[in-house]
């Protein structure tokens, strides 16, 4: 049971971020919490884009994680993956890139 509740959270916290961005004044690495409706925290990084305009549509790349950047801090996964090279090419890197994490044993 608990894998449905997962995916379905992760689905819904990628559109909710969809339609945040559309808000958005940050730029950069930027760690936020989500809350479902039980109360359960879902901790994630979002970058966004230096030149980051809200009324421009940008490509979102999602990256999942493997068992190695598990935990509670929401930045482990920045650690790997497209991660690094993001901060390398920080103020060039045009897309927005969300991290979500899972917890340990999750």
């Amino acid at each position: 049971m608990k894998k449905p509740l997962g995916l379905s959270c992760f689905a819904l916290l990628t559109g909710f971020v969809g339609y945040l961005v559309l808000l958005w004044t940050h730029t950069g690495f930027v760690s936020r919490i989500y809350m479902d409706a039980e109360d359960n925290e879902w901790k994630y990084t979002l970058f966004v884009p230096a030149e980051y305009k809200g009324n421009r549509l940008y490509p979102l790349l999602v990256y999942l994680h493997g068992y190695g950047a598990r935990g509670v801090d929401g930045d482990k996964p920045t650690t790997d993956g497209p991660g690094p090279f993001i901060k390398e090419s920080e103020s060039t890197f045009d897309m927005l890139v969300l991290f979500p994490q899972s917890e340990s044993g999750s």
